[in-house]
């Protein structure tokens, strides 16, 4: 999915990322902040753990599960480190 930097590419990433971070934030128990918070979070999270997750060559499915894991991950340190930025 990051591998692919073209506009449909960032397209289909933004669209994900905004699915994959409404999930999160229901799996997470989102930010309290919103739902356009936990969209933001989770397309920035998903990024993240598209990075950090390889491609094992199994198709999206490898891309969706780091996807999720990296905006999960991103949520729940966003809602631990919110207070303390307060």
């Amino acid at each position: 999915m990051i591998s692919q930097l073209t506009p449909v590419g960032i397209g289909i990433a933004l669209v994900v990322g905004s699915v994959i971070g409404l999930l999160a934030a229901k799996i997470a128990h989102g930010t309290k902040s919103g739902p356009v918070a936990d969209i933001a979070i989770g397309v920035v999270g998903a990024l993240i753990g598209a990075l950090i997750i390889p491609d094992t060559g199994s198709g999206h499915i490898d891309d969706l599960a780091g996807a999720l894991i990296g905006a999960v991950v991103l949520l729940v340190v966003v809602r631990f480190a919110a207070p303390m930025l307060r």
